[in-house]
């Protein structure tokens, strides 16, 4: 066996501090007690200590921020030991959670290979959290070596830095042992600590934030380990004074956690030597204190004043408006208390007449109760304030008892058909959801869901609900469209009646004079025509269906040519229009504009909706076609091309005069060497807009008709074919 080393080397800081202080409101370190079940808030490092200066935070390096498995693990048993701890009876080993608690963390484990496991928590002190109470259990595997390799365990209050903070109780580090204070040996190598609570006073950080630090390590040497428990609670740095009003006697409570604590009065007499102090008719303004002294050293003093708390139970209570059965109650809590904060309240609901019986518990700051039965009720509302006392008020509430109103309706009815529901139990009545009030105790409606009828009489006003189903059909058809508009070949067959009716059904038609003709369920020789069918059966229910006959070869419109209205010189031409819909082929033809007359170019049916167009001179021409199928021909679209070597522009100076120009209203023309013979005006897609046969030279248009723009215009003389451009503004 190796020769134990005979040091202790626990480090403890002893400081006095004396706080009196007046807490803002709760305890405010979310999950330092892991609450939650898990590392939130928490940040968990891992370390190797084989071949640093010593096992202790600082001499190690760190990594990492998440908790690694089996390394920081969160503890649930409540009733779970520590295998390593004298497997004893209970007082002889170490649970695995304090006793006050659900959980616990557990920093490091009983594995070896020099591992060092630490868990920090970040927080801003204020006076909710000053007072950090710490419980902590420890295990180690004793190998005897020097104390640097020894397996330790570690808790540091410091900043981000890493440096400790200047606080009593800022480090508490202990390494493995043979003589440690407050350990147990089971072995001559299994040492461990009991749960024991340390108190840090944080009071002097206010405002700052500050790491606490907890870590475990083993052996540097790689074969003994050392691990710990923890859970932590903060709460404001105070003693709680309970002196309720009316009360003879205040007792006077400090924290829990610390192994002694001295009682002094206010000339500093030493009066007891228990965590709860009790005195009998206090004076008021009356200062006490305690000094207390955790387990590792740690002394703190408190001081407390004695006053009375005055609590106001105030709420408000509105009952008047849920006079209905089953009557209801909204109730709100205006709780104050004077000099701290309301702890928490209760509403007790009991009826008080005929067979009294509480019926509600609860602690809701606002809520609406739904009472069970008729009669009187007493509504007793408590609230306590942080040192236990308590106040009472309470009101006094009538439940309305029922009356039977009752809606009088069908089970169900025929959609989209008025139908009349009666309500019957009350004096007065008022309806909700229907299409339309009929009277005060009959209403209408024409569907199904849900109504309702609120009545009220002499004792008070219930409601009643009714759910209506809708009776409805469809019907169900195959048809046969015409071919050509011109066809009567269609037909209509009502093949199926599917859902909610009566048989029979009988189907009217709108052409035969609904229900002045027969009833047919097959329609033949029918036009392209839409026809509207009446069905209603044996009860009368309804509907009405409209089926269209179309025509198979639909022919669309035509639209515009798309190509080259103006060419430069001679060539072949393509033009197109947009495909029509339902169209079989396209006639396309085209006649040239000659001094001689009009000539023919073109004149082809296709399929295609293009042409190409050969312009062999200088002559006009004029494109035609349209789209076709084996019923139908589409209007014509057209178009007037001209080449360019054909169109000049005159001055006062030519043969040809035209003034003015643009001109708004009339436009004289001039020819000076020839009469003209006819005049026509065309606009840019070729429509003749304007046409006009004269014997003259010289004559006035009259553009007034026209609409804003540019036009062509073309002067047939004795010999030639003149063109001009005019602009109508």
């Amino acid at each position: 066996m190796k020769k134990l080393i005979n040091t202790c080397q626990t480090i403890v800081l002893l400081i006095v501090i004396v706080v009196n202080v007046q807490a803002q409101s709760g305890s405010d370190c979310p999950n330092l007690d892991f609450s939650l079940g898990n590392f939130t808030n928490w940040v968990c490092k891992t370390s190797n200590s084989q071949y640093a200066a010593s096992t202790a935070y600082n001499d190690l390096t760190w990594t990492g921020s998440v908790a690694v498995n089996g390394r920081h693990t969160i503890m649930t048993d409540i009733y779970g030991y520590d295998s390593n701890t004298c497997n004893g009876s209970p007082n002889q080993q170490l649970a695995l959670v304090p006793n006050g608690f659900t959980q616990s963390a557990r920093v490091g484990n009983m594995q070896t290979m020099s591992e060092a496991d630490a868990i920090i928590y970040q927080m801003t002190v204020d006076t909710n959290n000053a007072l950090m109470l710490l419980h902590f259990g420890i295990v180690f595997n004793d190998a005897a070596h020097q104390p640097a390799q020894q397996p330790c365990f570690e808790i540091r209050i410091q900043d981000a830095n890493n440096n400790l903070l200047n606080v009593n109780c800022n480090r508490y580090f202990v390494i493995c042992d043979a003589n440690m204070p407050g350990f147990i040996t089971c072995s001559s190598q299994l040492r461990w600590r009991d749960w024991t609570t340390i108190g840090v006073n944080l009071f002097d950080l206010m405002g700052q934030t500050i790491c606490l630090v907890i870590i475990a390590a083993d052996c540097s040497l790689g074969s003994h380990f050392g691990y710990g428990y923890v859970v932590g609670e903060c709460q404001p740095m105070e003693v709680q004074v309970q002196y309720c009003e009316g009360a003879t006697e205040a007792r006077l409570e400090a924290p829990e956690g610390f192994v002694s604590y001295v009682w002094r009065d206010s000339n500093g007499l030493i009066i007891d030597n228990t965590q709860k102090l009790s005195i009998p008719n206090p004076q008021l303004g009356a200062t006490y204190s305690v000094t207390m002294q955790s387990a590792t050293g740690c002394i703190l003093v408190l001081e407390a004043t004695i006053q009375k708390s005055t609590i106001n139970p105030d709420f408000t209570c509105d009952a008047r408006s849920h006079v209905c059965y089953p009557s209801e109650v909204t109730l709100t809590s205006h709780a104050t208390v004077d000099g701290m904060k309301v702890e928490t309240f209760d509403w007790t609901i009991s009826k008080i007449s005929g067979v009294p019986q509480t019926e509600y518990y609860g602690t809701d700051s606002t809520f609406t109760y739904i009472f069970k039965d008729s009669g009187y009720y007493k509504i007793l509302f408590t609230v306590y304030n942080e040192s236990g006392c308590s106040d009472t008020s309470s009101v006094i509430v009538y439940a309305h008892p029922p009356i039977d109103v009752k809606i009088n309706a069908p089970s169900f009815i025929c959609k989209n058909t008025e139908t009349e529901i009666t309500a019957s139990g009350a004096d007065t009545y008022e309806w909700i959801g229907v299409k339309r009030v009929q009277s005060d105790s009959s209403a209408i409606v024409d569907k199904g869901g849900v109504y309702m009828v609120k009545g009220t009489n002499a004792l008070g006003c219930a409601f009643d609900t009714v759910e209506i189903a809708d009776l409805e059909f469809a019907i169900h058809y195959t048809k046969e469209d015409n071919r050509c508009m011109v066809d009567t070949n269609g037909t209509i067959s009502i093949t199926q009646v599917v859902g909610d009716y009566v048989y029979p059904v009988h189907h009217y038609w709108e052409d035969l004079g609904f229900m002045n003709g027969a009833s047919l369920s097959v329609r033949e020789h029918l036009p392209t025509d839409t026809f509207v069918v009446y069905s209603i059966d044996a009860i009368g229910c309804f509907r009405y269906d409209t089926i269209p006959i179309k025509e198979e070869l639909f022919l669309g419109n035509i639209g515009l040519i798309q190509g080259e209205s103006f060419v430069q010189q001679t060539g072949n031409y393509t033009y197109t229009v947009d495909s029509v819909e339902g169209a079989e082929g396209y006639r396309w033809w085209a006649k040239a504009l000659t001094s001689n007359g009009d000539v023919r170019l073109l004149d082809t049916r296709t399929p295609y909706n293009r042409i190409l167009v050969s312009i062999r001179d200088a002559n006009s021409i004029q494109l035609h076609v349209v789209a076709f199928n084996a019923c139908d021909t589409s209007d014509t679209s057209s178009l007037f091309i001209q080449n360019a070597s054909r169109i000049s522009e005159r001055t006062a100076s030519d043969d040809l005069i035209l003034f003015p120009n643009p001109t708004s209203d009339q436009l004289t023309i001039q020819c000076n060497k020839a009469v003209m013979e006819e005049i026509t005006v065309v606009d840019l897609v070729g429509k003749v807009v304007l046409k006009q046969s004269i014997r003259a030279k010289e004559c006035i248009l009259d553009l007034r008709p026209l609409h804003k723009g540019l036009y062509f215009i073309r002067i047939q003389c004795d010999d030639a074919l003149l063109t001009e451009k005019i602009i109508k503004k």
